[in-house]
């Protein structure tokens, strides 16, 4: 069992609160479980620009999931509503 986590920094607390919603959404292929955890409410330091997001998979499940795009940015360069 494979986990990886990674801190995901945005250029502002309402864009880390925007990616957080966009990755609780997103489908993570043959992964066990995943968390997108946003910025703590009220927090004006570096922290209110970061998302974290925790994936639980086999190595292949995550190889699977990153070979398919999964957490690709759109073309729009903006996350979905």
């Amino acid at each position: 069992m494979e986990k990886k986590a990674g801190a995901l920094e945005c250029r502002d607390h309402d864009a880390a609160l925007a990616l957080e919603k966009y990755l609780g959404k997103l489908d993570f292929p043959g992964a066990r479980s995943r968390k997108a955890v946003g910025p703590p409410p009220k927090s004006d330091g570096p922290e209110a620009r970061c998302v974290n997001l925790q994936v639980r998979s086999d190595p292949a499940g995550m190889r699977r999931m990153l070979e398919a795009g999964a957490l690709t940015m759109p073309r729009s360069g903006r996350l979905p509503k």
